[in-house]
């Protein structure tokens, strides 16, 4: 059959190799993207693991923020990696860690968490809601508006926000963008919202220990006040006792 075939026909081998080229092709490119993904992902569970152990040795909050973004960021080789605590007096959202390609980005924008245009956008709205947004084409998503001009010049095209949020508290936001669109899949985007799990623990820890502290100060001032109350009195009865 396959003589006949390759007799009456003699163009079909070659339609046939050349099919069978493209198949083979197809198939490399997969394996080859599934290879990239896979390390890809790699690289943030290395970030997890690295800022797991930062945690637990740092307890300076300002370090370890800016130590979590710059580890991330050089993990993946992000575009730029952010974090913003809010401030619950004005509900603004201040940038207080950033490593990556940033040229003054985070200075020149305006980021709340209320329901102005300012806090419409990823930050605000992760923050207030709890829940992760993704911009997947920062050119073209009317919620970016406020910041785009910015975001396009430093060729930030998709960005994902993710909340701080631990012990039904919310500390702030981690943002993480990237240069090429649409570049966060579901996968990614639940280890970083473990990163953002760990990072809010961490600051939970902190404050706590702040406030342990503090407490103990109080009760400290609070028994010095009181033994300079008690000499002061018994002096005062010992010279009403010599009188």
């Amino acid at each position: 059959m396959l003589q006949s075939l390759i007799s009456h026909d003699p163009d079909n081998i070659q339609r046939c190799k050349h099919s069978n080229i493209v198949v083979i092709q197809e198939d490399f490119t997969e394996m080859v993207r599934a290879d990239e993904h896979i390390q890809h992902l790699k690289c943030v569970l290395k970030a997890i693991r690295n800022i797991n152990q930062l945690i637990v040795r740092e307890k300076n909050r300002q370090k370890l923020l800016q130590r979590a973004c710059e580890i991330l960021n050089q993990t993946r080789d992000y575009k730029l990696v952010w974090i913003g605590l809010i401030k619950a007096e004005n509900k603004d959202v201040l940038p207080v860690a950033q490593a990556g390609f940033e040229e003054g980005y985070l200075k020149s924008i305006k980021i709340t968490w209320d329901d102005s245009d300012t806090g419409k956008g990823p930050t605000g709205t992760a923050i207030k809601t709890r829940k992760p947004v993704i911009m997947r084409n920062i050119s073209n998503d009317p919620r970016y508006k406020p910041w785009r001009k910015e975001a396009i010049e430093r060729c930030y095209n998709s960005s994902v926000a993710i909340p701080l949020v631990y012990d039904n508290r919310t500390f702030g936001a981690l943002n993480v963008y990237e240069a090429c669109p649409d570049a966060f899949d579901e996968e990614e985007i639940d280890l970083l919202v473990e990163v953002a799990m760990d990072i809010a623990f961490a600051l939970h820890n902190i404050e706590m220990e702040e406030k342990r502290k503090h407490a103990e100060e109080v009760l400290r001032q609070a028994h010095e006040e009181l033994e300079a109350k008690v000499a002061e009195r018994t002096r005062e009865l010992a010279q009403a006792n010599a009188q």
